[in-house]
Order: structure tokens, then sequence, then C-alpha cells
């Protein structure tokens, strides 16, 4: 079995291979179509002069994003972000990260706690999406992200793509290992987060607009073969509170 992280191959190169079973880097979304409406919080994290597009992020405030602890595993000063376009490479709001805080109890070998907070060096703009409940199984969830596009992690989009999932019990990933603080969603129908969705929203429907509830984590290749691991943002809201000293609102409806 081969573990996957869902950023993109930049986590190779990095030498994030980790534990006895090979992890490679994070997917894009396979079986999805381009997005059908505009997702002002949805942030593509860049590595300038060296990958267009490393990994997802959401806007839950106005300097504030969140991401997977594998994605920030690089300085601040490596980074920047494109937040509020469909299209990765224009429009939206273009800024570069000052501050990385990763969960300190984030574990590399596992994705425990794979969380990281971003700070932007200006405040944006765009919509922000509110932290919503943890959804439970037999419930859907829409996946967002510009990962691979193909099951053997190749072709990364330029525009935005989104795919629908279905929410499992977390027995359903104990191939993983410990499922605390994790969602687990299906991901064998040819429908999947692949490598370069890292980091990206799980989200659902709240009132007229969306919450977030999950964040790409990991799963096995190849991609769309098997179920999805996302760290359950709900679940750290307190931490995610004292980061930002409270800058970021839950919406538990």
């Amino acid at each position: 079995m081969r573990l996957r992280k869902i950023g993109t191959l930049l986590a190779v190169l990095a030498g994030l291979v980790v534990s006895t079973q090979t992890a490679t880097a994070a997917p894009t979304i396979i079986g999805g179509t381009t997005a059908t409406e505009n997702y002002p919080f949805v942030a593509s994290l860049q590595v300038p002069g060296q990958f267009d597009h490393y990994c997802g992020a959401s806007l839950i405030s106005a300097q504030w994003l969140v991401t997977a602890g594998h994605c920030a595993q690089q300085d601040a000063s490596a980074y920047a972000v494109r937040i509020g376009s469909n299209d990765r490479t224009s429009g939206g709001t273009y800024a570069r990260i000052t501050e990385v805080v990763v969960h300190p109890d984030f574990d590399n070998s596992r994705l425990n706690n794979d969380i990281a907070l971003l700070h932007l060096d200006r405040a944006a703009s765009q919509a922000l999406v509110q932290i919503g409940s943890t959804p439970q199984p037999g419930s859907t969830v829409r996946l967002l992200g510009w990962g691979a596009e193909n099951p053997n992690g190749q072709g990364s989009p330029r525009r935005l793509k989104q795919v629908e999932l279905g929410v499992l019990d977390s027995e359903r990933c104990s191939w993983w290992g410990d499922m605390t603080g994790k969602l687990c969603f299906d991901g064998k129908r040819n429908a999947s987060a692949c490598h370069g969705d890292s980091g990206g929203p799980a989200i659902v429907k709240s009132g007229s607009g969306w919450a977030l509830v999950g964040a790409t984590s990991g799963g096995q290749d190849p991609c769309g073969t098997s179920e999805n691991i996302y760290t359950d943002v709900s679940a750290y809201s307190s931490w995610i509170g004292q980061v930002t000293g409270g800058a970021v609102r839950v919406d538990r409806h």
C-alpha cells in the first residue's frame, strides 16, 4: 500500500517521504468538474520561482489561512498565495506569507494533527469562510482544488475543480491508523482528491453560503481507488482561535 499526501511533487523533492510505506505528494481532483461558481475564500498556495501551485488553503479571517501541516514545512518567506480566483495564475488577491504556524503536535509520519495557519502580509478583501461542524456519516461534502487530473498524479489544471464525496464512518479508514481529528471520505469511484489538493477545502452548504469542514490531508495511490483522509477543521477550532486571537468565526449550525 502506497500512502500519499495530497500536496504537490515539491513535498517529495523536499524529502517528505515517511514511514516504511512510501508517502507521495498530494493529489489533484479526479473525476470532478470545473468549478460551477466562484469561491472567494479558496487560495492557491504557491512557491514563487519553483511551483506556481503547491497546495490549497482557505481564507478564515482577513489575514489568516488554514491549510495542511505537511504543506507548511518551509519558512514563511518561501510562500505566496492567490486568493479568490478560480484561475490560479491571475486575478484575486496575491499576497506573501509572513508567519507559518504548524500545529505543535503535527506528526508527519502519519499526518496526525495535519493542520497549519498562514498569516498574510496584508488583509485580503475576499469573503471569508466560517468553520462548520463536523459532518456526519451519510452526508455529502464538496472538495475544491487544483490537484492532479489523472490517478497517477499528473496534470494540474489552471482552473479550480470541484467534486462531491460522501462522508464515511471513520472505521472505513481504519487502514490509515489513528483517526483522531480526521475525517473519512469516499474516494473509490474514480472521484477523489489527488496530488496538489492537499490543504484545500472540503465544504458544506450553510444557509446561502458555505462552511469549511475539512482540509485535504492524504490517501492511497493511485488516486480515486481508496478513501480520502481529511483534517477535521472543527476539531481544531480552539487552537485556531488561540493562534488568531479570536479572529476566526465558527458556524455551529
